[in-house]
């Protein structure tokens, strides 16, 4: 917990107070998804608190809150998901695998940051999201595809999964917490409407996001 909040909340606030120092003419941060969900845990109310903070710097900004981003080198969640593809015929998906998300390209989250930085409306903030929903089970199927590789999905009730994190996490701090675990299989809806509009951006699909990345 206090190193999420040293680094999320406070070096951004350090950078925020030296950029007035400087009379900077706008912040853009790069916030989570997470920070506004009803279960968002240390890491979504360390991003809220720095996203308070600068709204209060008398700065302008833009901030961001991109959902899952995923593309070459990320390796936290799409790029560990297609590891594990790729090298098993057995999957592993928390609960069902109903559940929707919504990833969104790294080149989208790039293109809208450039963006930001030219456009006259100042002090908003955007949602960055992918071009459609899919399901955790569609997730894993078109990535599959992807990698011309047959795969049965092993489901794991969340239940399982929460007793088990309780006792894995004190040896593997990557294991999802009883949060995360909720967080994921919680869907959240994200208005993209703004961020359309505002920055022109038009996120491109996930299929074909994961063929330039990892085909």
């Amino acid at each position: 917990k206090n190193k999420i909040f040293s680094i999320n909340y406070g070096i951004t606030k350090n950078i925020v107070d030296a950029a007035k120092n400087k009379k900077a003419s706008r912040i853009i941060f790069l916030s989570s998804a997470v920070a506004d969900m009803k279960e968002n845990g240390e890491y979504g109310k360390s991003k809220l608190l720095a996203e308070e903070y600068i709204k209060e710097s008398g700065l302008k900004f833009i901030i961001f809150r991109p959902s899952i981003i995923y593309g070459n080198g990320e390796k936290k969640f799409i790029g560990k998901l297609v590891n594990l593809i790729k090298n098993n015929k057995i999957v592993p998906v928390i609960g069902n695998g109903d559940y929707k998300i919504n990833p969104v390209f790294i080149e989208d989250v790039i293109y809208a940051i450039k963006k930001s930085i030219i456009i006259k409306k100042t002090n908003k903030t955007y949602y960055l999201a992918g071009a459609e929903e899919i399901s955790m089970n569609g997730l894993c199927h078109i990535i599959a595809c992807s990698l011309k590789k047959k795969i049965f999905i092993l489901h794991i009730p969340i239940g399982i999964l929460k007793i088990l994190s309780f006792f894995i996490r004190k040896f593997k701090e990557d294991f999802p917490s009883s949060e995360q675990l909720t967080r994921i299989t919680n869907h959240q809806k994200y208005d993209v409407d703004k961020t359309k509009k505002d920055l022109g951006i038009n996120p491109i699909k996930f299929e074909e996001g994961i063929k330039i990345c990892y085909e």
